[in-house]
């Protein structure tokens, strides 16, 4: 093998020297600058994602805490919307209430009126039927007439009693 022959050793050392000098001036000048521009580039990029990316979270940062702002905005204009609303309902049944009573007190003082009238109207009307009655029981039990001036003073007198006794019970 020529390669191991002893005698062709210095010039296969020079043409190594010569081939791996230029393999290395070539790689160092045309080579390395290519793999580094475009080391250099893929850096600038992922500074430049990183820079964007942390942009973006800054800006989703204010975005959450503008949405919960403007949510907490709502809810308290909501609580306060409610308590407004809770407040009116309460003023309208309360002036409702007192209408309605004022209604229910107006009508229980006309029912009263109505029911001491018909009572007074009954009282009469008790007094000529006793008085009546009294008078035909006379003549069917006694088989006497009595006078009319006299049963209508007792029968007063007994009904003026009774009032007297309800009044005081």
């Amino acid at each position: 093998m020529p390669q191991l022959d002893v005698s062709t050793f210095s010039p296969q050392l020079i043409w190594l020297f010569i081939t791996f000098g230029l393999t290395f001036l070539i790689v160092w000048k045309v080579a390395v600058p290519k793999i580094d521009s475009v080391l250099e580039a893929r850096q600038f990029r992922i500074e430049d994602n990183l820079a964007k990316a942390e942009e973006n979270q800054k800006d989703a940062q204010k975005a959450l805490e503008i949405y919960e702002k403007t949510l907490k905005e709502a809810h308290d204009k909501a609580a306060e919307e409610i308590r407004k609303a809770k407040e009116e309902i309460v003023k309208i049944t309360d002036s409702k209430t007192k209408e309605l009573d004022s209604k229910v007190r107006d009508k229980i003082t006309e029912s009263d009126k109505a029911i001491a009238n018909a009572v007074e109207t009954a009282m009469k009307n008790v007094s000529n039927i006793s008085e009546d009655a009294v008078v035909i029981m006379a003549e069917k039990l006694i088989h006497e007439s009595l006078d009319k001036k006299y049963v209508s003073q007792q029968v007063n007198n007994t009904i003026n009693h009774l009032n007297k006794v309800n009044k005081n019970a």
